[in-house]
């Protein structure tokens, strides 16, 4: 069986619509708790700027609602532990996910790399190459000391998948 998508929130009205419009996305709020009141999911997906990832968790967690929460959860270990005793005392699943690892040119590397075809492997490199991070308008982009930007958002997708190729990291370099 699918999944119904009933709901979608987003406080940028603009990119929501365009959302719901493409989506058929039935409902559309500007405001996280309105949408667990109203819509009532069974659980959301929170692919929000990782600092709102707590606060998002621990509202979806006091509605009764599970969250599937992109990486990560939280941004330091105290809160982390807070949310999951939160999340466990309440009986609300919170789980965390982190997709590129996932992606199709990934997962064919990663089969030639396993089959050997691709020979020894000595260094992993990442490097990104989908223009300027923080370009975007919105002023939490703009944040990084504050927000972590850099850390949180992209440099965990590139030591996932350095850790899918080459097992445990044992140094970083730069």
């Amino acid at each position: 069986p699918g999944v119904e998508v009933v709901a979608a929130c987003d406080t940028h009205t603009p990119r929501l619509e365009a959302f719901c419009s493409r989506y058929r996305v039935p409902l559309s709020y500007a405001s996280f708790d309105e949408l667990l009141r109203e819509a009532r999911p069974r659980f959301v997906v929170i692919a929000t700027p990782p600092f709102t990832h707590a606060a998002l968790c621990r509202a979806a967690v006091d509605s009764g609602v599970a969250a599937l929460v992109e990486k990560p959860a939280c941004l330091s270990l105290a809160e982390a532990r807070e949310l999951a005793a939160h999340a466990a005392k309440a009986g609300v699943p919170v789980a965390v996910m982190q997709n590129y690892r996932f992606k199709a040119n990934v997962q064919k590397a990663l089969a030639l790399h396993r089959s050997g075809e691709l020979g020894e492997l000595y260094r992993i490199d990442c490097v990104y190459h989908g223009g300027a991070p923080v370009a975007q308008s919105e002023a939490w982009r703009r944040e990084e000391r504050r927000n972590r930007l850099l850390l949180y958002e992209w440099a965990q997708h590139f030591l996932d998948i350095e850790v899918a190729f080459a097992g445990p990291l044992r140094e970083i370099l730069a």
